[in-house]
């Protein structure tokens, strides 16, 4: 079985890479049909069609006292990051708001050492130095090389501070709460409030569908039931079968396919963007170098966190 779980830790893993790498291409052929509101309640309401008819059930299983934990949950991984990301690519390029998601770990790691009582090395402090520096390098930077602030991008660096406390919760506050009821409540919760801003914003309270629209629903609505609800339930099982930090490196390879779609569909990038992923990537390696798998154990541990006690 332990080696089993850690087959199964590496499946995730990957599953994780490849459905959240297209994640960004999806929210930019949505654009091309939505506003940003209609686009992110799109994705949210497609999730909650799928996960509301288990939440009704799932919530009576979760403890009273983790409740409210479960529904932050939902703000931090879903609602939020559904709006920022689709505000920032109405302005930046699939491919960037891809690799500025690879900041995810570096502020996993220092919600983790702020308000969830670990510590990181010295080596890790200078990873998390070069990932900083890479990340303000990138957002300055445009399509022509020169450099000017993409206030647009500074959306997606919200975002990934939103992740990485999402995953400090999940594994610090709720590691004993079932992924499945975890998910499906959170997903839920979120998709209901992307309805209650869709009607009370001023928009129209009705999603138009066109002959010109289908492929932008199409993109939203496989966002939602694929990047939002399957892929958040396996989330959930890999950061309780390994760790918030291994679990959030899955932002290592996000990246490359994020590139690889920009490329696909004729997005440009130029020396100075790809300078800046690396920067970033090995800024991110270095803050997690200590990051061991540990087969002798059931899935993956992080030793290089470490409580200060």
């Amino acid at each position: 079985m332990k080696g089993k779980d850690n087959y199964m830790v590496w499946f995730y893993f990957i599953i994780l890479v490849l459905i959240w790498g297209s994640s960004f291409i999806l929210i930019k052929n949505g654009l091309k049909g939505y506003t940003v509101w209609e686009s992110a309640t799109i994705r949210l309401v497609s999730a909650l069609s799928v996960m509301i008819f288990f939440a009704i059930g799932h919530l009576k299983k979760i403890p009273r006292k983790k409740i409210p934990l479960v529904l932050l949950v939902g703000l931090l991984n879903m609602f939020f990051p559904s709006y920022l990301f689709s505000m920032a690519e109405s302005h930046i390029s699939s491919a960037m708001a891809g690799i500025l998601n690879a900041l995810t770990p570096m502020f996993t790691s220092v919600i983790a050492l702020t308000f969830f009582g670990k510590c990181i090395s010295k080596v890790q402090w200078v990873g998390l130095a070069i990932g900083f520096i890479s990340a303000v390098f990138l957002i300055t930077i445009n399509s022509s090389t020169l450099f000017s602030l993409n206030e647009y991008a500074l959306l997606i660096i919200v975002a990934t501070i939103s992740y990485g406390l999402n995953y400090n919760i999940i594994k610090s506050c709720l590691s004993g709460v079932k992924s499945v009821y975890i998910t499906t409540v959170s997903v839920s919760f979120a998709g209901l409030l992307g309805m209650c801003v869709l009607f009370f914003s001023g928009y129209e309270s009705y999603i138009e569908v066109g002959e010109n629209k289908v492929f932008p629903l199409l993109s939203l609505v496989i966002l939602g039931v694929l990047g939002t609800s399957f892929a958040l339930y396996i989330q959930n099982l890999l950061i309780q079968k390994s760790s918030a930090v291994f679990a959030s490196s899955v932002n290592y390879l996000i990246p490359v396919v994020a590139v690889l779609w920009g490329v696909l569909d004729g997005e440009r990038l130029v020396f100075l963007h790809y300078l800046g992923m690396l920067g970033i990537l090995i800024g991110v390696l270095i803050l997690n170098k200590s990051i061991k798998l540990n087969f002798s154990s059931v899935g993956v541990r992080d030793i290089g966190v470490r409580n200060k006690s």
